[in-house]
């Protein structure tokens, strides 16, 4: 699989939309333009959270697994005690953690810490207060050939093996978290990723320090087909941050119907490493209904469906990811930056 998640938090505002688990204390998840790592090219949006103390969001992954990989931007979190903010889990049994010193250093910790340190620490003085910095891990989960790897802003700092990385009786996790955080002016987090190691580069290793650069549509796309509800227009009824579920939408409820967007441009000039379309949708009336996701680029003559999703009678956040060009070959700049995205009724 490869991909598993990923979020820039930068389309909607209540963490509980599209993280399964939060505590909000003290003032809770924020999010806010102002508490992005950059600011967002052109005419995009660019917003990041402020997880504030003792809070902390918790992310069910598809399935279990014994070695995962994330990756996420953190700012202000050194405090007064050690104290985790990155951990993997196994059903909310806390497997692995990594925890941050007063002195600035980094250390895994099996459990909560601050029994059960495992694996090497970094040098003190690596983190700093008021920075932003790109932290990856890689973990796998064995009571004896379990594996610990840190990466600060692209440099890895450390790497141990033949350790107990396991503390339920599963050596695997099935879910991440980030925060819960004892620092009472609340630590930042933006451009999170998870991976497993089960696909094929670069989706089945650490991508380095990476941002999450999101895209909303700005136009109609090749498909017109589904019914625009609450504004003028298929896209204006899709394009809302945050989205505004019942105001405006589109609907349908005819098989083989498509509708789809020309989304804004970034002026990308990196080549990205996947490309992820997300999805919001539900159901209206007592029918079974599923969804494919469309896609086309402009090195394709026809929009490609992938997979289905069953829709649900509440709302439901789903991704589908693109790690090549669906029409053939690696991602450039330039076709990633003008992908249509959209949707087809299916049943």
């Amino acid at each position: 699989m490869a991909y598993l998640f990923a979020d820039g938090f930068d389309n909607y505002n209540d963490i509980t939309q599209i993280w399964d688990t939060s505590q909000q204390s003290n003032g809770g998840i924020v999010f806010s333009s102002g508490n992005a790592r950059f600011p967002a090219p052109g005419s995009l949006t660019s917003q990041g959270i402020k997880i504030n103390q003792n809070s902390y969001c918790r992310k069910n992954l598809p399935s279990s697994y014994a070695t995962l990989v994330a990756g996420c931007a953190f700012q202000n979190f050194i405090t007064s005690n050690t104290h985790a903010f990155f951990s993997f889990e196994d059903s909310t049994t806390l497997q692995v953690c990594l925890a941050v010193t007063v002195a600035g250093a980094l250390q895994f910790y099996r459990g909560l810490p601050s029994t059960n340190p495992i694996g090497s620490a970094t040098a003190n003085g690596v983190i700093t207060s008021g920075i932003w910095h790109f932290i990856e891990i890689q973990v796998t989960i064995n009571s004896s050939t379990g594996v610990v790897k840190c990466w600060l802003d692209g440099t890895l700092l450390i790497n141990s093996t033949g350790l107990n990385t396991q503390a339920s009786g599963n050596a695997s996790a099935n879910q991440v978290r980030i925060g819960d955080f004892n620092n009472a002016t609340g630590m930042f987090a933006d451009d999170f990723y998870c991976l497993d190691t089960t696909g094929s580069a670069p989706l089945n290793a650490p991508l380095g320090d990476s941002r999450i650069i999101t895209k909303m549509p700005s136009s109609a796309g090749d498909l017109t087909n589904w019914t625009a509800n609450g504004a003028g227009s298929n896209w204006q009824c899709v394009k809302e941050i945050p989205p505004d579920d019942d105001t405006t939408y589109v609907s349908s409820n005819t098989t083989s119907q498509r509708d789809s967007y020309t989304m804004q441009s970034a002026s990308l000039v990196n080549t990205p490493n996947f490309v992820v379309g997300r999805y919001r949708y539900k159901k209206d009336d007592a029918s079974m209904h599923t969804m494919s996701p469309l896609i086309k680029t402009p090195s394709g003559t026809t929009n490609v469906s992938f997979g289905s999703f069953t829709v649900a009678s509440q709302y439901v956040f789903s991704d589908v990811q693109f790690g090549t060009d669906p029409s053939g070959g690696a991602w450039t700049a330039s076709t990633a930056d003008a992908v249509q995205l959209g949707q087809e009724e299916t049943t």
